[in-house]
């Protein structure tokens, strides 16, 4: 089965004349939180869940640690093609399929401005899918095309056991905060909560 397609055009290495290679353009970041919101029956028995990367030991940053899907902005896409290419490109999920219900903002919910990292702007976009049952998750990741080297598993984690872990980068950070601004996460995990103490 083929995926999306792409109108990206990817960034070019360049070679300076005292031969150090630096990229064309890659000062701005797409990093994005994908959260899945199982709700079998009733919100009471509803979990959420957050797919995270592991990535590879030829990453250059953080290999061997799980971390939020997200990658370079290219030429010719805006912030959400982006997303929408990296999260296929590193988990394998297409979030343009119409036969998910998915809610994303057209922008995003928070931009970071750091001039000393490798990238000096990071767009941080959210995406919400509503499925049934956990076994649904897996059924539309389509992972033959992952480059293993750079990223090696893709993994649907809790959010509560994810906001606890030593996640790549500040991304455990993000997930907090993510979880704290968006209503409809934050409710169904304390339905979540409610339902396991009962």
């Amino acid at each position: 089965m083929s995926g999306p397609t792409f109108n990206n055009v990817e960034n070019e290495k360049l070679q300076l004349l005292n031969g150090e290679s630096v990229w064309r353009s890659r000062s701005l970041a797409v990093v994005s939180t994908i959260i899945a919101n199982v709700m079998p029956e009733t919100v009471k028995n509803s979990q959420t869940f957050i797919c995270l990367i592991k990535r590879g030991l030829e990453s250059s940053n953080e290999p061997g640690k799980f971390a939020l899907p997200g990658g370079y902005l290219d030429w010719n896409e805006t912030i959400q093609d982006c997303a929408a290419r990296e999260i296929w490109e590193e988990t394998g999920i297409n979030v343009r399929s119409k036969n998910l219900l998915w809610r994303y903002t057209e922008q995003p919910w928070k931009i970071d401005s750091n001039p000393t990292s490798d990238q000096n702007v990071i767009f941080y976009t959210g995406f919400e899918v509503w499925v049934r049952s956990f076994d649904d998750l897996h059924k539309f990741m389509k992972t033959a095309h992952i480059n293993e080297g750079e990223i090696s598993e893709v993994k649907w984690i809790s959010v509560r056991d994810a906001i606890t872990m030593d996640l790549g980068f500040d991304h455990t950070d993000i997930i907090s905060e993510y979880t704290r601004t968006h209503k409809v996460l934050t409710e169904l995990t304390v339905n979540n909560e409610e339902g396991q103490n009962e």
